[in-house]
């Protein structure tokens, strides 16, 4: 696993990031990256098995959120404790794929966010086209993110 540099003006917005105490400097942990990566790669090989859209949903999300957990340790990043670490992991994909072929996917990250939080704290329900939306997102973005990685 050996990502990419990012450019000058990502690790300037990841400053910004930084600086604004969403996201933490820390060493590289690739052995981390290596264990979201596969728990992503694993759940995703499940999905297709599961009929209820509001666990596709959910599951699609959690996937979406591991890939970034997995890009976050492979850079050497994490997000700080506390309100906003979700949204921060979906900052740092949106910097790290701009631009990219990607990029598309990761800034629906914070609308798959909304949704999980709509679920979990409101119980709205997640219709099938939503669901799916998100199962494509957390495809596209596990592939990303392989294909960066490996």
């Amino acid at each position: 696993m050996n990502p990419p540099h990012l450019s000058a003006s990502q690790i300037a917005e990841l400053s910004s990031v930084v600086k604004a105490k969403r996201l933490t400097r820390v060493p590289i942990d690739i052995n981390k990256a290596q264990l979201f990566l596969n728990l992503a790669i694993e759940t995703m090989s499940e999905l297709s098995h599961i009929k209820a859209s509001s666990v596709r949903y959910d599951t699609a999300y959690n996937i979406a959120h591991n890939v970034g957990e997995a890009l976050l340790a492979a850079y050497g990043y994490r997000t700080t404790s506390g309100p906003g670490q979700h949204m921060a992991v979906g900052e740092f994909l949106e910097i790290a794929f701009f631009g990219g072929p990607i990029q598309s996917a990761s800034s629906d990250f914070n609308a798959l966010r909304e949704g999980r939080n709509a679920l979990h704290y409101q119980g709205k329900p997640i219709g099938k086209s939503t669901a799916d939306f998100a199962c494509a997102t957390a495809q596209t973005l596990l592939n990303g993110v392989r294909n960066l990685l490996l």
